[in-house]
């Protein structure tokens, strides 16, 4: 789901993949690499291959790259005491305490949305120390030099493990070609997987299947009205079998959950939203725990300040207390399971 704009309803989402103001990318990328070279921080020479394996026909990723993603659990983090502007981003200490409660939950590997402020300069370093084992930092804007700059700087850390420029911006935050033309540009510059992020029907058009190392959509139940865990379950199942049977790249969900509260029919619980997760982590499905910690400032459904397995005060719900009472067993099962 959205993580710092609200956006519109998914309907008016079609057809906005041929939307890209091709007539501007060129100019604007010599603008962007000439801020990246003024900066230093457009390498000379690009990370070395050597530390990577092979390749898998039909992949834009390796067979280590694949292993060291699919033995990890990923949960989406957004600091929980954050909103959408920069008049209440987080601080270090803030981004610190929440770090530690997710390893606390078992949680190896963060996926985040922005590198703005702390997140782009303080994050890694924070999830170092806390023994995390696997970032996929975020973009969320691809016109942000400073976004970009924070992301190149933390290339050649061990832990970053790839980037994802944008999340559910096509047709109008930014264009398909310009889009496609920073990834090109990161992917050079810092020699690692770079993809984006969609709603999972958008990838019914094969340019965005191809548009990335990996894809890497979301992937949410309560979009095609399934609000209970069984039925949720079933139709997440069937939706990565169907995307498996219609690429060749590595497939990893990147949002996938039930909120706990929020819907017409009071349907949803933390009960239902601990089943869901408790049958996805037996599921042959590759997911990322969507989301930390709720994030009261979404308001534009009633379900969407909902989505975590912690309240923003950084209490468990449901699943998390299970997380912690088991030292993170039951998200350590499912990783090692799908390896």
């Amino acid at each position: 789901m959205r993580d710092n704009i609200e956006t519109p309803h998914r309907a008016q989402r079609a057809g906005r993949l041929g939307r890209g103001i091709a007539s501007r990318s060129a100019s604007w990328r010599g603008r962007w690499l000439a801020g990246l070279l003024l900066l230093g921080l457009l390498p000379s020479v690009l990370l070395s291959s050597a530390s990577f394996g092979k390749k898998i026909a039909g992949q834009n990723t390796d067979t280590v790259w694949q292993t060291k993603v699919s033995r990890l659990a990923w949960v989406a983090y957004s600091p929980s005491n954050a909103g959408p502007d920069r008049a209440s981003m987080a601080t270090r200490e803030s981004i610190r305490q929440d770090l530690a409660v997710l390893r606390d939950a078992g949680f190896t590997g963060l996926v985040t949305y922005s590198a703005a402020g702390a997140m782009g300069t303080d994050l890694p370093e924070l999830a170092r120390q806390a023994q995390f084992e696997g970032l996929i930092l975020g973009v969320w804007d691809p016109y942000s030099a400073e976004e970009i700059a924070a992301v190149q700087s933390q290339a050649q850390s061990p832990i970053v493990l790839g980037f994802c420029v944008g999340n559910e911006g096509l047709g109008k935050r930014y264009g398909l070609a310009e889009l496609s033309q920073v990834i090109a540009d990161l992917r050079l510059a810092t020699g690692k997987p770079v993809t984006t992020t969609e709603e999972i029907g958008d990838y019914s058009d094969d340019r965005l299947m191809r548009l990335g190392d990996w894809v890497f959509p979301n992937v949410h139940p309560i979009h095609d009205h399934r609000v209970d865990a069984e039925s949720a379950l079933r139709w997440t199942e069937g939706v990565h079998q169907d995307l498996l049977r219609r690429t060749d790249r590595f497939v990893l969900f990147k949002e996938v959950g039930l909120p706990a509260h929020g819907d017409d029919a009071q349907q949803l619980s933390e009960a239902s939203q601990r089943d869901y997760y408790l049958g996805l982590a037996d599921s042959e499905v590759r997911f990322v725990y969507f989301e930390a910690f709720d994030q009261p400032w979404k308001d534009h459904l009633p379900f969407e300040p909902h989505w975590g397995l912690f309240r923003a005060d950084r209490t468990p719900k449901n699943f998390a207390r299970g997380l912690l009472t088991s030292d993170g067993a039951i998200v350590q099962r499912e990783s090692r399971a799908k390896r």
